[in-house]
């Protein structure tokens, strides 16, 4: 959004008269060419940015010789950290690197939209509903493993609550577990002779 309309004539000016390593990135930023749309000399608050990426809040500047100077680094600075704290990230690159080689030059804009995809913000996943969380719970709690390789699991007291209960050494019982758990299995110890009666409360099988 441009601030007045000096800002929007400059930035129109600035798009009908593009330098020459202007013209040839945007030749390969153009149309969506790397499958994202692309903006030249865009407003950007007080600034005009040479190439923007909203979707992947990428901005793209290329840097004559006037930005090698101390003052022009400190402009590209305060610039640059004011786009930063808007959420851009801002890449820049040599006039002469387009001359070297442009299709680096691209292949690390690539990189940088990749990047910027990785980074976005991924939609929280639902939250399960109250009977879910339940039945979550309680298999959880079925099947955790406690110290000394024993696990805590649910158990029904002789002729009380159900209540939480440790399966002892092996000694050939039986633990009888809670019904709210569809086919989970009754657990056995493998000990040829009982060790005591009831197991945190349950009662052994006969």
């Amino acid at each position: 959004m441009y601030r007045n309309q000096e800002q929007r004539d400059f930035a129109r000016g600035l798009r009908s008269q593009p330098t020459e390593a202007e013209k040839r990135l945007w030749h390969f930023l153009r149309a969506e060419k790397l499958g994202v749309k692309f903006r030249r000399q865009a407003a950007m608050g007080a600034y005009i940015v040479d190439f923007v990426c909203f979707s992947h809040s990428l901005i793209v500047e290329l840097d004559g010789p006037q930005h090698v100077e101390d003052k022009g680094k400190e402009r590209d600075a305060r610039r640059t950290a004011w786009l930063a704290s808007r959420g851009f990230r801002v890449i820049r690159f040599r006039n002469q690197a387009l001359d070297e080689d442009i299709r680096l030059v691209v292949e690390e804009i690539q990189r940088a939209l990749r990047e910027g995809a990785l980074g976005q913000k991924q939609p929280p996943s639902p939250a399960l509903p109250a009977e879910g969380r339940e039945q979550e719970k309680a298999k959880n709690e079925a099947s955790a493993p406690t110290e000394g390789g024993r696990t805590t699991v649910k158990m029904r007291a002789s002729g009380g609550p159900l209540e939480l209960g440790r399966l002892p050494p092996p000694c050939g019982q039986v633990a009888e577990l809670d019904n709210f758990s569809p086919g989970v299995p009754s657990r056995i110890c493998p000990a040829p002779s009982p060790c005591r009666e009831g197991w945190g409360g349950g009662k052994p099988s006969t």
